[in-house]
């Protein structure tokens, strides 16, 4: 007995969703005259430090838009626990400090 496996888009993604206008290419179109074709929807990521543009369908933009901006938001709480980290960490050594100074006198 065979199951289907749906592709199943991960709950958070990196990257982000952007609509672009393009040009087909065609003398004749429309588009060569400056009317553009679109708005087309594309997931953009980083993979190995280049630009990876893929296409997505209709019904996939609200699936990959939420799952990035999840990872956005994910990702700037985590860099705000890390600042907050840091400044507690400065925080407590300048306070060992002042113990260590008093303890030595």
């Amino acid at each position: 007995m065979k199951t289907k496996t749906q592709k199943v888009l991960p709950k958070t993604m990196p990257g982000t969703v952007h609509a672009q206008y393009v040009r087909c290419g065609k003398s004749n179109c429309k588009c060569a005259d400056g009317e553009l074709h679109g708005a087309y929807y594309y997931h953009f990521v980083r993979v190995g430090g280049r630009l990876k543009k893929c296409y997505l369908k209709a019904d996939e933009i609200k699936r990959v838009q939420k799952a990035c901006l999840l990872r956005q938001q994910q990702q700037r709480k985590r860099r705000t626990t890390i600042i907050s980290n840091w400044q507690d960490l400065r925080e407590i050594r300048s306070e060992l400090r002042e113990i260590m100074s008093n303890f030595a006198d």
